[in-house]
């Protein structure tokens, strides 16, 4: 097998790593097209939406070899996938185009381009320039004093291109592509941003440049065009000249610019050989002794010439003085070149079919290449603000509703209008208007858009309150579509003589890409219900709930968005929370989502949550959408446990929260699982040291069905020969002293779901070797049987059938090793296309990983089909049947940490020496990460993570308020930097055995070096107070103080208590109200032996009934609703008779 060959494997596991390492590893005179294709293959897949270095360099690999692979379709479909996750559609689109003129009908290719074409003409992005410039001088002034320093320290300039590629790293987030000069003058810094001539990236560059922090700006010039310079000169290894060198001929063109000529004698090698280097080098001098900003606004041409011309003309040096005596501008200043705007004159097109501005008859505009751009059909000034986020394009309107003898006036004040408008507020931070035009039939306002979604909604509500039938916007893109923004009223060409007969085409909706709403070609911006307003909230919120049950999430975001931003509240931001979650996880009609629309649509939906933080905080549904949200992004489980667990406090009932936290720790123990996997190492002999006791289960089932005769070498070389396969050595061993048979153990655990389970795979045996039993290898539903009958891959040899009674099964897969080699042990699923799951690298592995069914948790997949994330109306009826009963809860708890780091090595080292709890040791060649310990101790699993990160949302502050044992347990809370974070999950139902390993879990982790404080409980815990709560596990008591919290609070000058921590152990929580008379330690006595007594004695206290230690101490009990508590507590009388109501 050769490695191409391999790296398909590799795919197919999505190992896109191991494809990365194997090629780069490689020689350069080793490394083929096919190679380097492959190697672009891996980096786009293993890339995520925000690795854009990864995206480009696969593009960096593939460009070479464009002519070797001219017309085939993998080539372009590659480059138009970077280009695509690029957010670069316009680029990726005629890659896809000849990916499929090469695979006609090819379906994925289709939709990729059915997807561009859309984002073309609604272009809308992940992160637009206006939010990209931000990131970027943010990512600027964190590390600004590091770059000073870096450069006054590099004298020698032998570091000089590390320092620039630190600049570039920066300026990378904004830019696809800058040019930039650093340098110091006596007194600051500075960074020189070139435009290279060209003014479209001129009005990005001073955008940009605008935007830079005050702090910034404190040690550093940011500067745009290069800076006059007297006595500059460029030296490169082919030449040395200044302005002394070069002789010019300056011809005026109009009274404000000028066309030059250029001799010089030094560089008529370089002109001759590389005529482009020529042209570079004398118009970045020219750049350097006028300015770089003067020069674009004043030289209209420049030509180098061969030979001198007759008259002396000048030398370039003299340029600038020759020049301001002749009055020509030079300042510096890019404001002056934006700002000049060039009046221009069209003759309409009578065609009403005709594009759109084809009607212009004149206009004026600042940025002549866009309309030339656009009325000659090229795209490059557009494309390449589309690479960074920004938009070029105009809004349209119609005309006819202007008349009169003021007809023109009423049109210019209306565009006046317009302008105002978009520029009044944030209007500069979110677009730059660059002119307008006034045609047959229509109006255009032009613009550069920094933020498109926030421009198109500024636009959409002028238009919205004016009197115009329609208005339109559109790229400066001639084939793109048209987007709506106000619908005529007439949807009838005949009837609408201005309206485009084809306009509902081409024209849609606009919608949030970001949020995972596509646009749709319907020609009206108008939902289907009426706008919202204060006076129609319930039948707007009620057309929401329909589109909800109806499962059209889509429809129910762009109304949501809709709502005008100073009416948008809580309820309108938690209905869009969850029609976003929705669309993410299931998707419009239940059809699915893709997964970069689906990652940014939780993201979005996480920060509408965030904007309503305030009204939230205290609110388990709100808790319940964020814990929602962060479980279904990418890697932040662990997030979702921390917003699950508070859901989980405020709503005890409520069965899901604890579901989530024990799918997150699963998710988190697959992920570690695949981080820093173990890897079996066999031993001299098969199964060194395995015990086969107890390991078959010699039911007569599995004698009569499996178990055959010991094979004889003879027949284990027929069946190998039947089979066109070598039999693992490890196999034949097993089967000479047990020849098939139904193992104790049929379960292996699996790092991604499949048809049978999310977390493992089972089996109902393992085939024999011979024919006289139907499950055996020759049998008649053996392996061979299973390839020709059920359709399953030519990969190897079915050697274990599974409960599905054909519908996966476990094969040996030979197809990295060849026939004769060691076959690695591969689940098959025909239920889902018969996709391959990797299971062990060997059988002996594989059958030493088996484990028991009842590690696994038993789950109703049932109960978790349908609406993943919408359980509010479950909720109300669950809450009715279960208001009155309380369930047991997580184990879950913080570490807090002064300081982001930990020490792994000693906390798994106290856990031995402490509690005697041994965690299982990884493999020492292999890579096991820093950050996280997760192992099972029997049936239960246990999570301990470093998360280098404060506890969100100031939970850990907030509920360190509630120690009123610890004065500084507030300071402390707020100082913490990061946490770890323990849960123990699974295992059987005793509360108490679980509680017990939590405690003893917390206490190791408080011993940390920079634990500050435990938080658990519902509050902080000063660490050592918990350590001796937890020394109670020593004496064989109950480490009561550890788990539960005794709350104290003063009202009217008499002292309540309350518990927290109860109902993790399934109990109410007890409250004790007006305790006249007692002081703060005496209830705190009183409380606490209440409390012990429920859990130690294993009681159960009800309504109506009375508790006390002596005959004369009786203590009422009555069962209401909570006073410091929500929902239902059990109410303790402090003196003798009933508690206060």
């Amino acid at each position: 097998m050769d490695l191409l060959q391999q790296c398909q494997i590799w795919t197919e596991e999505d190992e896109f790593r191991k494809i990365i390492d194997a090629i780069e590893a490689l020689p350069d005179d080793e490394r083929t097209p096919e190679l380097d294709s492959e190697l672009a293959r891996a980096y786009s897949n293993a890339a995520t939406v925000d690795d854009r270095d990864m995206l480009k360099h696969a593009i960096e690999l593939l460009k070479p070899h464009e002519a070797y692979f001219r017309g085939d379709h993998r080539w372009n479909f590659r480059m138009a996938y970077a280009y695509f996750y690029l957010e670069q559609e316009h680029r990726a689109l005629p890659y896809f185009e000849k990916a499929l003129e090469a695979r006609p009908g090819d379906e994925d290719t289709e939709e990729f381009i059915a997807k561009c074409r859309h984002y073309e003409t609604l272009p809308l992005f992940r992160s637009c320039f206006r939010e990209r410039t931000a990131k970027a001088w943010e990512a600027f002034a964190e590390t600004e004093a590091d770059l000073r320093k870096a450069l006054a320290e590099d004298k020698t300039h032998e570091n000089a291109h590390e320092i620039v590629e630190q600049f570039r790293s920066i300026f990378d987030i904004a830019f696809d592509d800058v040019a930039f000069e650093i340098g110091v003058n006596e007194h600051k810094h500075e960074v020189i941003l070139s435009p290279q001539g060209d003014k479209v990236k001129l009005f990005e560059l001073v955008y940009f440049r605008d935007r830079a922090p005050a702090s910034v700006l404190e040690n550093w010039n940011i500067l745009v065009g290069r800076q006059r310079a007297n006595d500059v000169g460029m030296r490169t290894e082919d030449f040395d000249i200044s302005g002394s060198d070069v002789r010019v001929w300056v011809e005026k063109t109009d009274e404000k610019r000028i066309g030059l000529k250029a001799y010089c004698e030094k560089l008529l090698p370089v002109l001759k050989n590389e005529e482009g280097k020529a042209y570079w080098a004398l118009e970045t001098l020219t750049d350097q002794i006028l300015g770089e900003i003067p020069h674009m606004r004043c030289v209209d041409a420049f030509e180098v010439l061969d030979r001198p011309l007759a008259e002396p003309g000048m030398l370039l040096a003299d340029l600038p003085a020759e020049l301001e005596a002749e009055g020509f501008d030079l300042d510096p200043d890019p404001a002056r070149c934006l700002d000049s705007a060039l009046c221009y004159q069209c003759k309409p097109n009578d065609d009403p079919d005709a594009d759109w501005r084809l009607d212009v008859m004149a206009g004026s505009t600042c940025c002549a290449a866009l309309i030339n751009d656009y009325l000659g059909g090229d795209t490059d000034f557009s494309d390449e603000l589309l690479d960074d986020g920004a938009v070029a394009g105009f809004f349209i309107y119609p005309l006819d509703g202007f008349f009169g003898e003021d007809q023109s006036k009423r049109i210019f004040d209306f565009r006046d209008r317009l302008e105002e408008a978009l520029a009044a507020g944030d209007g500069p931070e979110i677009a730059t208007l660059t002119g307008g035009a006034t045609g047959t039939r229509c109006g255009y306002v032009d613009f550069i858009a920094w933020d498109i979604r926030a421009l198109i909604e500024k636009a959409k509500a002028f238009f919205d309150a004016s009197p115009v039938e329609w208005a339109n916007f559109h790229v400066f893109r001639r084939d793109a579509g048209t987007v709506a923004l106000k619908a005529p009223q007439s949807t009838d060409p005949e009837g609408d003589p201005e309206k485009k007969p084809d306009m509902e085409e081409h024209s849609e909706t606009f919608a949030s890409k970001a949020s995972g709403a596509e646009a749709t070609a319907q020609g009206s911006s108008k939902a289907e219900t009426s706008a919202y307003s204060p006076e129609t909230a319930e039948a707007f919120f009620a057309q929401i709930e329909k589109w909800n049950d109806a499962d059209d999430f889509s429809s129910c975001i762009r109304a949501l968005e809709s709502v005008p931003e100073d009416q948008r509240n809580y309820r309108t931001a938690y209905a869009l929370a969850r029609a976003l979650e929705n669309y993410a996880v299931l998707g419009d009609h239940q059809e699915g989502s893709p997964q970069d629309e689906a990652q940014a649509a939780l993201k979005r939906a996480v920060d509408v949550l965030e904007s309503v933080r305030a009204e939230g905080v205290d609110k388990a549904e709100w808790h319940m959408r964020m814990a929602y949200g962060y479980q279904y992004m990418t890697d932040q489980e662990e997030k979702a446990v921390s917003y699950a667990r508070r859901w989980a406090e405020l709503d005890p009932r409520d069965e899901c929260a604890p579901m989530v936290i024990e799918e997150c720790a699963r998710r988190i123990r697959r992920r570690l699982r695949r981080a820093g996997k173990t890897k079996f190492t066999p031993g001299a002999t098969p199964f060194e040291g395995f015990d086969f006791t107890n390991f078959w289960n010699d039911s007569e089932y599995a004698k009569k069905e499996y178990v055959s005769a010991e094979p004889s070498d003879e027949l284990i070389t027929e069946i190998e020969r039947e089979l066109g396969y070598k039999l693992p050595a490890s196999y034949v061993w097993l089967m000479k002293r047990h020849n098939g048979g139904i193992p104790v153990n049929t379960c292996f655990p699996t790092d991604e779901p499949t048809s049978w389970a999310e977390d493992h795979v089972a089996i109902t045996g393992i085939f024999g070797i011979g024919r006289d039993k139907a499950y055996s290898l020759g049998g008649n539903l053996g392996s061979r049987f299973m390839t020709s009958e059920w359709g399953y891959p030519p990969i190897g040899v079915a050697v274990c059938d599974c409960p599905s009674a054909g519908h996966d099964m476990i094969f040996l897969d030979y197809r990295a090793c060849g026939p004769e080699g060691e076959p690695a042990v591969v689940h098959v699923d025909q239920e889902l296309d018969y996709r391959i799951t990797h299971l062990a690298d060997s059988f002996e592995e594989f059958v030493r990983g088996l484990q028991n069914d009842a590690v696994f948790e038993e789950a109703d997949e049932e109960e978790n089909k349908g609406d993943a994330v919408d359980n509010e109306n479950d909720d109300a009826t669950d809450a009715k049947d279960a208001k009155d009963e309380p369930g047991c809860g997580p184990f879950l708890g913080f570490a807090l940490l002064s300081k982001g780091c930990w020490d792994k090595t000693r906390l798994i080292g106290d856990l031995k020496k402490l509690w005697d709890i041994t965690v299982p040791e990884s493999d020492p060649d292999e890579d096991e990460r820093d950050d996280s310990l997760v192992f099972n101790l029997g049936d239960r699993m246990v999570a301990i993570s470093l998360m280098p990160f404060p506890i969100p949302g100031n939970e850990a502050e907030t509920n360190a308020e509630n120690n009123w044992m610890w004065p500084e347990a507030v300071d402390v809370a707020k100082k913490h930097a990061a946490h770890i974070m323990v849960a123990v999950c699974g295992g059987d139902d005793d509360p108490i055995e679980r509680g017990k390993l939590f405690v003893k879990l917390m206490d190791a982790c408080s011993r940390q070096r920079y634990v500050s404080g435990i938080y658990t409980s519902g509050v902080v815990f000063e660490p050592d107070f918990y350590r001796k709560a937890a020394d109670a596990l020593r004496n064989d008591d109950l480490p009561v103080h550890a788990w539960i919290w005794f709350g104290l609070y003063e009202t009217d000058h008499v002292l309540g208590a309350y518990t927290y921590g109860l109902e993790t152990f399934g109990r109410r929580e007890i409250e004790v109200l007006n305790a006249e008379g007692a002081d703060a330690r005496e209830l705190w006595a009183f409380t606490s032996s209440m409390a012990s007594y429920v859990l130690e004695c294993d009681q159960t206290l009800e309504d109506g009934q009375t508790i006390g230690f002596s005959e004369n101490d009786k203590h009422a009990i009555t069962l209401s609703e909570g006073a410091a508590l929500p929902g239902m507590t059990l109410k303790f009388a402090y003196g003798n008779g009933m508690p206060a109501a």
